[in-house]
C-alpha cells in the first residue's frame, strides 16, 4: 500500500527524471553519452540537428566509426576504455563527420563517470559547434597576416618615400592611411553570427566600430560615435575595471592573449554578454600601436549556462528540501548525500560523506542490499539500518545506477518506514479486533451509496451468519435489500425513506426473508451522510435481528389478555370469599358465646349444690372456690376457645368426624369432598391445634377433647 505521501515522493522523482530529459533535448549544446566500446548510449537533439542522423540510427553504434573522419582515426581509440581512464577531464577541438559527409568542427567537454566495475565506464561529451567561429577566425588570421603582410611593406614604402619625399606627399600619406586602414578593416569585417569588429589605435585613442556591434546594442550606427570614451559607456559599470585590466595585462605581456566576458548594456535597459577578443598591431619597434579585435554575443550561452547552474542548485535544495533520504554512492563508498539523509542516520553532513553503506545497515541485511544492488533493477526492497547512536529502524530503498564522468554511480532513495510499520501493526491489530466486533456482535453494519439507489458500498461478514446471504449478494445488486422486505411492509418502508432528507436519521422495524425463505424481524437504524454541497452522498447504519422480542411481545400480549380474563374470574371469587369469610368470623363468634354460656351452665348447679350441703358458716370459703374455680375453668375454656376458635366449621365437622373414627377417604364421601381436600384440612387442623409432633395420633387428641359441634 502506497500512502499519499509516499504516491507524493514517487511523482516529484519522475518530474526529475522528466526535467533532465527535457533539459538534454532542449539543450544548444551536443550532448553524448558512450560506454566502454565507444558505443553511443545517450544522443540529444542539438546532435540531432548538426549530424543529421536521428537518435535512433545511431543508439548503440560506435561514435569513431560513423562521425569520426578516416584520417583522424587514432589506434589509441582501440582500447577506448582505457583511453577514458587516462583522459577522464579533457576539453579540445575536433572534427566530426555528418550524415552528409560534412566536417564539423566541435569543441568538446569530456568527463567519466565510473562504476564498480572495471568495464563500468561511460563517457560523457558535451560540445559546441565552432564550425562558423573557426571559420571566422581562420579568415581572420589569413586577414591578420596580410595586414602585416601589407602593413610591412607599405611601411617599408612609405618610410623609403617618406625620407625622400616627407615634406611634399605629407597629404598622400594621410590618403593612403586611411586607405590602408579602410582596406584592413574591410578584410577583418565578417558577417558571420553576432559578431563585430572593433579598432583601436592606441596612438590617437581613435577607434573604429563595426555598425553590427552598434547593432547588437539596439543602435543605429550614427547613435555611437567611433569613440573608445562613447563606447566606453556602454560597458556596464561594474565591467569596466575587469575590461581595463585584461588589456593591461596583455600589453604587459602578463597574459598570452586579450579575451574577456564583460557585461554591456543595451538600449532597450536589459544586459548583453559579450565576449570580446583582441590583438595588438606592433610597430617595427614591438611597440604595439593598435588593437583589433572582435566582440560576440553570447547572451544565449550564459543564460543557458545559468539556468543549468540554476537548476543544478534548485535540484540540489529541492533533495535537501525532500524528507526522503537521497543517496549517492560509488562501490558502496559514499560520494554525496543531503542533509536528510544524514540527518537520519544521525551524521552531520560532512562526516556521512566517505562513509561505506555497510556503517549503514545492520550485518544481516548485508547480502540482502548487495543482491538489490548487483540486480540493477531498481526495484524497492526493505531494510533494517541503524544510525550513528546504534538504533536501528526499517527503511524502505529505492535505488538504481548510473553513470556520471564515466564512473558508474548509484543513487538511492530511502524513506524511514518505522512509523508506517508500526501504524500497520496497529491498524492490523484494530482490523482484527474490529472484524472480531463485528463477527460477534448481533448487529449487522452496513454502508451505502447516493440516493435514488442507494447501492450497497460495505456490509459485515456476519451477514452470513445472521441472515444467510453473502456479501456480494448486495454489492451485485442495488435492489437485493429491497426485494427482500416483506410485501406488507415495503410501502411502509419507502415511505419512511422519504423522510430521510429531513431527519438525517431514522429508525424502523420490518421483517424480512431468509435466505432459507423464512422471514425475521429486523430492527434498522441509520443515518445520513453529506458531501461538501450538504447533499445526501450516502447513508450508515446497523441491522439487529429482533424476532425473539417480536415474539416475547406477541407472548405478553397473550398472557397479558389471559390475566385480564382470570383477572376478572379472579374478582368475581374474591367478592365470594370475603362473603363466606364474613360468614366464617360470625360463626365463630357465635361458638365462643356458646361456650362460655355452656360451661357457665354446667358449673352453677354444681356450686349450689355444694352450697347446700356445706351450710351454714362455709359461705365464704364456698365463694373463694368457686371464684378459684371460676378462673381455672377461664383458663381452659380461654385455651380451648383460642384453639378451637380457630377451626372454620369445616374443619370442626371433619374433626366430628375423625374423632368418631372416621378415615380419611370415608370423610370424602360423607362430606362429598376430594381426598387430597380432606388430607389438606387435616394438615391445616394440626397447624391450627399445635399438634407440631407428627407421633402425635389427631384421631386419639380429638377423642380426649371436649368441644361443641358446628351446630
Amino acid at each position: 500500500m502506497t500512502s499519499r505521501k509516499e504516491k507524493s515522493t514517487l511523482d516529484s522523482y519522475g518530474n526529475e527524471h522528466q526535467f533532465v530529459r527535457t533539459l538534454l533535448d532542449t539543450s544548444n549544446s551536443l550532448i553524448v553519452c558512450l560506454d566502454k566500446d565507444a558505443r553511443i548510449t545517450i544522443f540529444n537533439r542539438e546532435c540531432e540537428k548538426v549530424t543529421g542522423y536521428k537518435a535512433e540510427e545511431v543508439l548503440g553504434e560506435s561514435w569513431p566509426a560513423i562521425f569520426m573522419p578516416k584520417g583522424h582515426l587514432s589506434h589509441q581509440l582501440d582500447n577506448f576504455a582505457d583511453w577514458v581512464r587516462l583522459h577522464p577531464r579533457d576539453t579540445y577541438e575536433g572534427p566530426l563527420k555528418t550524415k552528409s559527409g560534412k566536417i564539423r568542427t566541435i569543441l568538446w567537454s569530456n568527463s567519466a563517470i565510473f562504476g564498480p566495475g572495471e568495464d563500468e565506464i561511460t563517457a560523457v561529451a558535451i560540445g559546441q559547434d565552432i564550425t562558423e567561429r573557426k571559420r571566422a577566425e581562420e579568415k581572420l588570421r589569413r586577414t591578420h597576416r596580410e595586414l602585416e603582410k601589407r602593413v610591412q611593406e607599405r611601411t617599408s614604402e612609405i618610410v623609403k618615400r617618406n625620407i625622400e619625399l616627407k615634406k611634399q606627399i605629407e597629404s598622400r600619406q594621410r590618403a593612403e592611411k586611411a586607405l590602408l586602414e579602410s582596406e584592413q578593416r574591410y578584410e577583418m569585417a565578417t558577417s558571420a553570427g553576432r559578431v563585430g569588429v572593433w579598432d583601436w589605435d592606441l596612438i590617437t585613442n581613435e577607434m573604429y566600430i563595426d555598425p553590427k556591434l552598434k547593432a547588437m546594442l539596439g543602435y543605429e550606427d550614427h547613435e555611437i560615435r567611433n569613440s573608445l570614451d562613447d563606447w566606453g559607456q556602454y560597458v556596464h559599470p561594474d565591467d569596466t575595471s575587469e575590461v581595463m585590466a585584461e588589456v593591461e595585462n596583455y600589453r604587459a605581456g602578463r597574459t598570452k592573449k586579450y579575451e574577456v566576458i564583460h557585461r554591456m548594456m543595451h538600449k532597450d535597459g536589459s544586459v548583453r554578454w559579450i565576449l570580446a577578443r583582441g590583438t595588438f598591431i606592433r610597430d617595427k619597434n614591438g611597440k604595439p600601436v593598435r588593437m583589433i579585435g572582435t566582440d560576440t554575443d553570447v547572451t544565449d550561452r550564459i543564460r543557458a549556462e545559468k539556468a543549468l547552474k540554476e537548476n543544478q542548485e534548485r535540484f540540489k535544495k529541492l533533495s535537501d528540501a525532500a524528507e526522503e533520504g537521497i543517496v549517492i554512492h560509488e562501490n558502496g563508498h559514499i560520494v554525496d548525500a543531503n542533509e536528510a539523509c544524514a540527518r537520519m542516520f544521525g551524521y552531520e553532513l560532512e562526516e556521512f560523506i566517505g562513509r561505506h553503506v555497510k556503517d549503514t545497515a545492520i550485518p544481516e541485511t548485508w547480502d540482502d542490499i548487495r543482491k538489490h544492488i548487483e540486480t540493477r533493477d531498481g526495484s524497492p526492497y526493505e531494510g533494517i539500518c541503524v544510525r550513528k547512536d546504534g538504533t536501528q529502524f526499517e527503511c524502505n530503498i529505492v535505488g538504481k545506477p548510473y553513470d556520471y564522468q564515466g564512473r558508474s554511480m548509484r543513487v538511492a532513495v530511502l524513506r524511514d518506514i518505522s512509523w508506517r510499520k508500526k501504524a500497520e501493526k496497529e491498524l492490523l491489530n484494530t482490523k482484527q479486533r474490529l472484524d472480531h466486533l463485528i463477527s460477534s456482535s448481533p448487529a449487522v453494519i452496513y454502508s451505502c451509496g447516493p440516493p435514488p439507489d442507494f447501492p450497497t458500498t460495505f456490509i459485515s461478514n456476519n451477514i452470513q451468519e445472521r441472515l444467510g446471504y453473502s456479501p456480494q449478494d448486495f454489492y451485485d445488486d442495488p435492489f437485493f435489500w429491497s426485494k427482500q422486505i416483506h410485501p406488507d411492509d415495503s410501502e411502509r418502508i419507502s415511505a419512511r425513506l422519504a423522510e430521510l432528507d429531513n431527519k438525517g436519521t431514522l429508525t424502523y422495524e420490518y421483517r424480512f426473508r431468509l435466505k432459507n425463505g423464512k422471514y425475521v424481524w429486523l430492527f434498522d437504524e441509520l443515518s445520513v451522510m453529506r458531501d461538501d454541497k450538504g447533499e445526501i452522498g450516502g447513508l450508515i447504519g446497523s441491522w439487529f435481528d429482533i424476532t425473539d422480542r417480536k415474539e416475547a411481545e406477541s407472548r405478553l400480549r397473550e398472557t397479558a389478555d389471559q390475566l385480564r380474563v382470570e383477572q376478572a374470574a379472579l374478582s368475581e371469587k374474591n367478592i365470594a370469599l370475603k362473603e363466606i369469610l364474613n360468614h366464617i368470623e360470625r360463626e365463630r363468634k357465635d361458638y365462643k358465646r356458646q361456650i362460655c354460656y355452656d360451661v357457665e351452665k354446667a358449673i352453677k348447679p354444681l356450686m349450689g349444690r355444694l352450697k347446700a350441703i356445706a351450710g351454714k358458716g362455709k359461705e365464704k370459703e364456698i365463694e373463694s372456690l368457686e371464684l378459684s374455680l371460676k378462673s381455672i375453668l377461664q383458663r381452659d375454656i380461654d385455651v380451648f376457645r383460642d384453639r378451637f376458635s380457630r377451626l372454620s366449621p369445616r374443619e370442626l365437622e371433619i374433626c366430628q368426624l375423625i374423632k368418631q373414627g372416621k378415615s380419611s377417604k370415608q370423610i370424602s364421601q360423607i362430606l362429598s369432598l376430594a381426598l387430597v381436600t380432606v388430607h389438606k384440612h387435616r394438615e391445616l387442623i394440626r397447624k391450627k391445634l399445635g399438634l407440631t409432633n407428627k407421633n402425635i395420633n389427631l384421631s386419639s387428641y380429638l377423642q380426649n377433647q371436649d368441644f361443641p359441634n358446628n351446630t
